[in-house]
């Protein structure tokens, strides 16, 4: 036991020991850094070794999905906008799209989403600047509003292609950490529409000349099927030599992603996942129709008052068997003026999760309140 206790030592000198090497040279990180957040708060719940150097491959391509969804919903793309394909190379993941010279951003999204496209990754960054230099500018503006502030970007992004495994890159040419990764890996499978693409497999392109299989997932999305055979958690670990493996998953109402590094950042980050699955729960909060705080006046109304009530369930995730400490702050006025229409906002009451707002609930009035007769015989 004693020979094993001071191997242990040596390894975590040697990991402590790894991470100043890394301040020069951003190969593959050798010793696992991992992290756990729940996507429905957007809240980290574990974290380890979360914030050593990593290469920022993954993360760029992750930016570029972030500024291909703020394009679109600017109306400044369409996923059905036909855009130049920038010319593939000849082996590798981007072989079938050889002759293809024009191909829908969404059809290019998919095939980034999936299949570690350097094509499509190219070819949007092409299209959403327009050109690469405004795309360069865009995606650090997007990782200033996600607060991503370990994370810097390669001068000659996405011209010079990902390093071959084992290969090392200098500080200068960009990095990111675990925690950035997590951050943005969680805002963009948010999107629900993401989300979709993330877990579709055999998607057909090109006027189905193509078909697009989950090869190197950006997050590998796990379906809902027991047990889960063995090629999927190999399809997790896809890239696992170079690149972190990021895996989400879900039980009932609680969503999870994790991030995880080394060399079997596959396997870790599917473990990470599922132990998150079995530790936490979502706690509900506040129920839809449920009335909270006082009552609220109306002036000139048929009725004196009525008591607000949430438009919509809330809930929380916490660790099982423990204690939550979740703070309400209300906001509702002492008195409104009638009429008051059925479900008519009037306030909201905001949730606080460890010195977070993590939500704002709507609060509305239930039933509709006429002006009161008598008032409005005076007013005549």
């Amino acid at each position: 036991m004693a020979v094993r206790a001071e191997e242990g030592r040596a390894a975590v000198r040697r990991c402590a020991a790894g991470w100043g090497i890394a301040a020069v040279l951003m190969a593959a990180p050798a010793c696992a850094g991992s992290v756990l957040v729940d996507l429905n708060d957007s809240q980290i719940l574990e974290a380890h070794d979360a914030d050593a150097p990593l290469a920022p491959d993954r993360a760029l391509d992750l930016l570029l999905v972030e500024v291909v969804r703020e394009r679109v919903a600017a109306g400044a793309l369409s996923l059905a906008t036909a855009i130049p394909v920038v010319a593939p190379r000849d082996d590798g993941p981007d072989a079938p799209l050889a002759g293809q010279e024009r191909l829908p951003v969404g059809e290019l999204l998919q095939l980034l989403l999936l299949a570690d496209s350097r094509a499509a990754a190219r070819s949007l960054a092409a299209a959403t600047g327009p050109g690469e230099e405004r795309t360069r500018a865009r995606i650090r503006q997007t990782a200033a509003r996600l607060g991503l502030r370990a994370t810097a970007l390669p001068d000659d992004w996405p011209s010079s292609p990902p390093p071959r495994s084992g290969a090392a890159r200098t500080v200068s040419a960009g990095r990111t950490t675990t925690a950035d990764l997590a951050r943005l890996a969680t805002a963009v499978a948010r999107d629900r529409e993401i989300r979709r693409r993330l877990a579709l497999d055999g998607v057909p392109i090109a006027d189905g000349r193509v078909i697009v299989r989950a090869t190197a997932p950006l997050v590998a999305v796990i379906r809902p099927r027991a047990p889960v055979i063995a090629s999927e958690v190999r399809q997790v670990s896809a890239r696992a030599e170079t690149q972190p493996a990021i895996v989400l998953d879900s039980r009932g109402d609680l969503v999870m992603l994790a991030v995880a590094t080394g060399a079997a950042a596959g396997r870790e980050a599917w473990d990470v996942v599922e132990r998150g699955l079995a530790r936490y729960e979502r706690v509900p909060v506040v129920r839809a129709g449920q009335r909270i705080g006082r009552d609220v006046k109306v002036r000139g109304g048929s009725a004196p008052s009525f008591g607000a009530v949430a438009a919509e369930a809330f809930a929380v995730t916490a660790r099982r068997g423990g204690r939550t400490s979740v703070g309400l702050m209300l906001q509702l006025p002492a008195a409104v003026e009638a009429p008051v229409g059925a479900h008519q906002p009037v306030g909201e009451l905001l949730v606080e999760l460890s010195g977070r707002i993590v939500g704002a609930i709507p609060l509305v009035a239930p039933d509709p309140i006429a002006r009161s007769r008598w008032l409005g015989s005076a007013r005549r």
